[in-house]
């Protein structure tokens, strides 16, 4: 940080500077003092070139920018910079220091700084008695603070920064010093305030962002109060010194602060004052932020972890970089993603309520999102998966709502996208290298769909429409996901040559399973074979369209009839290799049901006892009037899950 008593801020103080670490320095040659000093310059006036290895490739570049407009106010810093970067490999001499004062002498008095008189802003604010010797150290301080402003940081200028700064930083006792002390005394306060905050524009961000609000003095009420308060916490500080009017008196802490400002916003902060800050960020009403807030305050974050695939994947362009990710489970945003997309409902208190609930709850159920940052080409994110999850800093511009289909596939819900952040053809390439990158990584995922919901058909109406709709595993499926486009992978179409003699219907289903299966090539004489059999079954199962496939995987002998008395009589080696999908795939009713369910592990029971057949009618529904059964199937179910599974409707809204 550049103090602002740097004598290197006035020409008179760089002339006096050469002489005692130039021309009088103790240590080296006289040719590395000088690159030396001429580096400490280019620190100040020109912060890009700050090494001696650099400087002589720069040297073209420093010229240009002295001469520009930049230093037209101050032409005596310009001349002696101008001069003293022209010197290379010389003797630098106490004669170049003489001549450099002369050409100094020849500029003739500068004109003074545009600024308010220190009386006008005296008038206004009334920080100050009546003394001169205030006048003169705001005399002193305007140049100074203007130089910092437009040489140093290269920002906007508030001009009333020095009267600003003397409020902050002048202890009323130090005044009866000599002037140049008190410009030091402000110079080390403003320090100290400061000290530890990485801007490079430290003086634009306090004087023209943090205090651009300034209270008159009977509106601080205890100035001395709130400079110590300021003095002792530092730049964070200043905020609340700007919002003066929501304090009665000076907070005694930071945290004091905080909290009371976001009670005035959300009276019920105090329970979570750290959520409420994060909300106040993001602009959430006090009825989002409660309902956000009753919702964590019964355990956060919901999960460890999911079951979606982990993603990084970028794309810079026009500046900036694009970054499709998985929100992790601890992420706040999950609960507001509605608010950063226009006509979103996806809030924790809105219409898709259950979405958020769902993904943040459950394990195969989640949150996709793009962010959007400025890019650091010195700090690229790596797309490798073990490099995910770096900090997710950005604006979110578009986001999905995602699940796991009881087949093991993924649905996004739908799209949502701010349009005027974010272009369109980014998304789409973003979303193509996400089902590359998944179906590559994960065997198990066999498509990866998309609801037509939302804002999606802007999106991928190109895509087609699947052959069998995914069906959300854990939670409510939202309307969004009714219906759906198929982004990857696309259906061999020749396929259907060798099952044109199934029924139409039964081909559909034929063609989606086939991606459980082997290679079709490999299979097509077995199909042709079987293919009447595989018809009967898929058209009479119990379960529509099909079983879910808890396996990832399908063999052909899954598609082969088999009825109960038939297993038993196999040897034990060869029941286990009859499959729970073959078992339900064989149920064409809750009776046939029921002998298979038997012989189906304990662990997977409770997500047999779930699956839908039809008019959504769960397997409870199908054995309600047969008390037997009935009992059977509640034993079976977990006493925690058993309510649950009672309530689950059917598709005429019956549990």
């Amino acid at each position: 940080m550049i103090y602002l008593n740097n004598p290197k801020l006035t020409s008179q103080g760089i002339i006096q500077d050469l002489n005692q670490e130039v021309l009088y320095g103790r240590f080296g040659v006289l040719q590395a003092r000088l690159i030396s000093f001429k580096v400490k310059l280019a620190q100040i006036y020109y912060s890009h070139i700050i090494t001696a290895q650099n400087l002589d490739k720069n040297l073209d570049l420093i010229k240009q920018e002295i001469e520009s407009h930049r230093f037209s106010e101050f032409p005596d810093i310009q001349l002696i910079l101008l001069e003293i970067f022209s010197w290379k490999d010389l003797e630098v001499t106490q004669a170049h220091k003489f001549a450099l004062e002369e050409k100094l002498a020849s500029i003739g008095p500068q004109a003074a700084i545009q600024a308010p008189t220190f009386e006008a802003l005296n008038q206004e604010y009334g920080y100050f008695p009546e003394d001169h010797r205030y006048t003169a150290i705001y005399q002193a301080l305007v140049p100074l603070c203007r130089k910092m402003s437009v040489l140093v940081e290269q920002q906007a200028y508030d001009e009333k920064m020095a009267y600003k700064l003397m409020v902050l930083c002048l202890d009323p006792n130090e005044i009866k010093k000599p002037d140049n002390d008190v410009i030091t005394h402000i110079a080390k306060n403003f320090n100290q305030i400061t000290q530890g905050n990485p801007s490079t524009k430290i003086y634009h961000d306090t004087f023209v962002t943090a205090l651009n609000t300034f209270p008159k003095k009977d509106e601080a009420k205890d100035i001395d109060g709130w400079r110590q308060f300021v003095t002792h916490h530092g730049f964070q500080a200043l905020e609340f010194f700007a919002d003066f009017q929501n304090f009665k008196e000076v907070p005694k802490s930071v945290k004091d602060a905080k909290t009371e400002l976001l009670i005035k916003e959300y009276p019920r902060a105090a329970e979570k004052p750290v959520f409420a800050e994060f909300c106040k960020k993001f602009r959430v009403k006090n009825q989002e932020f409660e309902a956000g807030l009753d919702f964590i305050l019964t355990g956060w974050p919901k999960k460890k972890d999911d079951n979606l695939p982990k993603v990084d994947i970028t794309i810079a362009q026009d500046g900036h970089d694009y970054r499709w990710v998985k929100l992790p489970p601890d992420d706040l945003r999950a609960l507001y993603l509605g608010l950063m997309m226009p006509g979103c409902c996806q809030v924790i208190n809105g219409h898709s309520r259950q979405c958020v609930i769902d993904g943040t709850s459950l394990s195969d159920n989640g949150f996709y999102a793009l962010l959007k940052s400025k890019s650091k080409p010195q700090a690229r994110i790596d797309d490798k998966k073990e490099q995910a999850y770096k900090p997710l800093t950005g604006d979110i511009v578009a986001q999905s709502y995602s699940w796991i289909s009881k087949n093991g596939n993924i649905c996004l819900d739908s799209m949502e996208w701010d349009d005027l952040r974010v272009k369109p053809e980014i998304i789409q390439e973003l979303i193509r290298r996400f089902t590359s990158e998944v179906l590559k990584e994960r065997q198990d995922i066999k498509y990866i769909n998309v609801g037509t919901g939302g804002q999606t058909r802007t999106l991928f109406s190109q895509h087609p429409r699947p052959i069998i709709a995914e069906r959300q595993k854990q939670g409510t499926q939202y309307a969004d996901s009714t219906f759906q486009y198929c982004l990857a992978p696309e259906i061999a179409q020749e396929h259907k040559k060798t099952i044109q003699i199934m029924s139409p219907d039964t081909q559909s289903k034929f063609l989606y399973l086939s991606a459980y299966l082997p290679p079709f090539g490999e299979l097509i004489d077995d199909i042709t074979k079987n293919a009447m059999e595989y018809d009967l079954l898929l058209s009479n199962t119990l379960f529509q369209p099909f079983p879910s496939i808890t396996s990832g995987q399908l063999i052909l002998a899954d598609f082969m009839p088999i009825t109960f008395e038939e297993y038993q009589k196999l040897t034990i080696d060869q029941q286990q290799q009859v499959t729970t999908f073959r078992k339900l795939l064989n149920s064409s009713d809750i009776e046939q049901l029921m002998l298979w369910f038997t012989t189906i592990p304990e662990e997977n029971q409770l997500e047999v006892i779930k699956e839908k057949a039809f008019r959504g009618n769960t397997v409870l529904h199908l054995a309600s009037k047969t008390p037997e059964l009935l009992k059977l199937l509640l034993d079976a179910i977990p006493v925690d899950s058993r309510l649950e599974a009672i309530n689950e409707k059917n598709s005429m809204g019956y549990s």
